[in-house]
C-alpha cells in the first residue's frame, strides 16, 4: 500500500485523516510495504492510527513493513510488525532537514524477525520514542 500527499492517491483512511482523526486497524494479518507521507496532526490534536488486538503487519518480502515520511503529531499504537528485510518502521524526514519529523509516540509496538544484513534497523532512528 502507497499513500502519498493527499489528492494524489486516494486511498481508505490516512489519505483523508486531518487532526484529531483516529484510524483503527481491524485485527487480522495485512503485507507490509506501507509507506505514508505527510500524515500530519497538531500538538493537541494528534492523528492516531490504532491496531486492534491481533492486528499484525506481516513485511515478508518487503524491504520495510511500515514508512512513515515527514509525519508530525502522529501516534501508532498496538501493532506486531515482523519479516522486511530492511527497516521495520522507518519514521523520516524525508530528506529535509527543514522538515523534521517530530512529537511521534508508540505504544504498544513489537518488531521482530527481521531478514536484514548489513545497517538496518527494527526501528529506524531519527524519533524520539516515548
Amino acid at each position: 500500500m502507497t499513500i502519498t500527499r493527499c489528492g494524489a492517491i486516494s486511498s481508505p483512511g490516512t489519505c483523508m485523516a486531518t487532526p484529531s482523526t483516529r484510524i483503527v486497524v481491524r485485527a487480522g494479518s495485512y503485507p507490509g510495504g506501507i509507506y505514508i507521507d505527510s500524515l500530519q496532526g497538531t500538538a493537541g490534536r494528534p492523528i492516531k492510527i490504532e491496531g486492534e488486538p491481533g492486528a499484525i503487519i506481516d513485511g515478508t518480502g518487503d524491504g520495510e513493513v511500515m514508512h512513515l515520511t515527514d509525519p508530525r503529531y502522529v501516534v501508532l499504537e498496538n501493532f506486531e510488525m515482523f519479516g522486511a528485510t530492511g527497516n521495520g518502521l522507518n519514521i523520516d524526514d524525508g530528506g529535509s532537514f527543514a522538515t523534521p519529523s517530530t512529537s511521534i509516540t508508540l505504544r504498544n509496538i513489537t518488531v521482530r524477525d527481521m531478514a536484514a544484513s548489513g545497517n538496518n534497523d527494527g526501528i529506524a532512528r531519527g524519533l524520539n520514542v516515548q
